[in-house]
């Protein structure tokens, strides 16, 4: 390490923008699509996005969505 190092990377540190981040303490529920239900502690999740949009994007088709707290 040269003597030149400690002060470019002083100088790198000082050019970063100032950020101020918080917590704001709630807390989130994360639910589970449910593709299959097959008792009723055990299900098939909704694997991707792709499948999530087909499930809800079925126009005159009636569906019952499940979802299941995580």
């Amino acid at each position: 390490m040269t003597q030149s190092e400690p002060r470019v990377a002083r100088d790198m540190l000082t050019e970063l923008p100032n950020v101020v981040a918080g917590f704001d303490g709630s807390v989130d529920t994360i639910l589970q699509a449910v593709s299959a239900r097959h008792a009723p502690d055990e299900f098939t999740p909704v694997a991707t996005a792709e499948e999530f949009g087909r499930m809800v994007s079925a126009a005159g088709v009636g569906r019952n969505a499940k979802f299941r707290r995580s």
